[in-house]
Protein backbone atom coordinates (compact mmCIF):
# COMPACT_ATOMS: atom_id res chain seq x y z
CA UNK A 1 0.00 0.00 0.00
CA UNK A 2 2.84 2.40 0.77
CA UNK A 3 4.28 1.52 -2.62
CA UNK A 4 1.10 2.77 -4.28
CA UNK A 5 1.36 6.07 -2.44
CA UNK A 6 5.02 6.30 -3.34
CA UNK A 7 4.43 5.49 -7.01
CA UNK A 8 1.97 8.34 -7.52
CA UNK A 9 -0.91 5.94 -8.19
CA UNK A 10 -3.37 8.11 -6.25
CA UNK A 11 -2.05 11.40 -7.66
CA UNK A 12 -0.75 10.80 -11.19
CA UNK A 13 -0.55 14.50 -11.99
CA UNK A 14 1.45 15.13 -8.80
CA UNK A 15 3.48 11.97 -8.08
CA UNK A 16 5.29 13.32 -5.00
CA UNK A 17 2.14 14.57 -3.33
CA UNK A 18 2.20 11.94 -0.56
CA UNK A 19 5.98 11.85 -0.07
CA UNK A 20 5.72 13.27 3.46
CA UNK A 21 3.22 10.57 4.45
CA UNK A 22 5.39 7.83 2.93
CA UNK A 23 8.44 9.21 4.74
CA UNK A 24 6.55 9.35 8.02
CA UNK A 25 5.26 5.79 7.68
CA UNK A 26 8.64 4.39 6.64
CA UNK A 27 10.83 6.26 9.15
CA UNK A 28 8.65 7.63 11.93
CA UNK A 29 5.52 5.60 12.68
CA UNK A 30 4.60 6.52 16.28
CA UNK A 31 1.11 5.05 15.97
CA UNK A 32 2.50 1.81 14.51
CA UNK A 33 0.20 1.99 11.49
CA UNK A 34 2.49 -0.25 9.47
CA UNK A 35 3.33 -2.65 12.28
CA UNK A 36 -0.34 -3.33 13.01
CA UNK A 37 -1.71 -3.09 9.48
CA UNK A 38 -1.91 -6.84 8.75
CA UNK A 39 -3.61 -7.46 12.11
CA UNK A 40 -6.00 -4.58 11.39
CA UNK A 41 -6.93 -6.03 7.98
CA UNK A 42 -7.48 -9.48 9.54
CA UNK A 43 -9.63 -8.04 12.36
CA UNK A 44 -11.65 -6.01 9.86
CA UNK A 45 -12.28 -9.14 7.76
CA UNK A 46 -13.29 -11.12 10.86
CA UNK A 47 -15.67 -8.35 11.94
CA UNK A 48 -17.20 -8.20 8.45
CA UNK A 49 -17.72 -11.97 8.49
CA UNK A 50 -19.19 -11.90 12.01
CA UNK A 51 -21.57 -9.11 10.97
CA UNK A 52 -23.17 -11.41 8.38
CA UNK A 53 -24.58 -13.49 11.26
CA UNK A 54 -27.16 -11.01 12.53
CA UNK A 55 -28.17 -13.03 15.59
CA UNK A 56 -24.57 -13.76 16.54
CA UNK A 57 -23.59 -10.12 16.03
CA UNK A 58 -26.49 -8.94 18.20
CA UNK A 59 -25.47 -11.42 20.91
CA UNK A 60 -21.85 -10.22 20.82
CA UNK A 61 -22.97 -6.59 20.95
CA UNK A 62 -25.26 -7.25 23.92
CA UNK A 63 -22.57 -9.17 25.79
CA UNK A 64 -20.12 -6.36 25.11
CA UNK A 65 -22.54 -3.79 26.51
CA UNK A 66 -23.48 -5.94 29.50
CA UNK A 67 -19.84 -6.68 30.26
CA UNK A 68 -18.79 -3.09 30.36
CA UNK A 69 -18.44 -1.37 33.67
CA UNK A 70 -19.53 2.19 34.13
CA UNK A 71 -18.63 4.48 31.27
CA UNK A 72 -15.38 6.35 31.52
CA UNK A 73 -17.29 9.58 30.91
CA UNK A 74 -19.23 8.92 34.12
CA UNK A 75 -15.97 8.86 36.06
CA UNK A 76 -14.74 11.96 34.23
CA UNK A 77 -17.89 13.91 35.10
CA UNK A 78 -17.68 12.70 38.71
CA UNK A 79 -14.02 13.78 38.93
CA UNK A 80 -14.75 17.14 37.27
CA UNK A 81 -17.63 17.79 39.70
CA UNK A 82 -15.43 16.94 42.64
CA UNK A 83 -12.21 18.69 41.64
CA UNK A 84 -13.51 21.69 39.69
CA UNK A 85 -16.93 22.45 41.10
CA UNK A 86 -16.32 21.03 44.59
CA UNK A 87 -19.71 19.32 44.63
CA UNK A 88 -20.69 15.83 45.75
CA UNK A 89 -23.25 13.46 44.25
CA UNK A 90 -26.66 13.24 45.88
CA UNK A 91 -27.90 9.68 46.41
CA UNK A 92 -31.21 9.01 44.62
CA UNK A 93 -33.52 6.08 45.23
CA UNK A 94 -34.45 5.17 41.65
CA UNK A 95 -37.22 2.87 42.86
CA UNK A 96 -39.29 5.99 43.62
CA UNK A 97 -39.27 6.84 39.94
CA UNK A 98 -40.12 3.42 38.52
CA UNK A 99 -43.67 2.59 37.51
CA UNK A 100 -45.61 0.20 39.74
Amino acid sequence: MIGLLESGFFSPSEPGRFAAIVNSLRHHDPYMVCADFDAYVAAEAAAAQAFTDRRGWARKALLNIAGSARFSSDETVRQYASEIWNVRPIPVDVRKFSEP
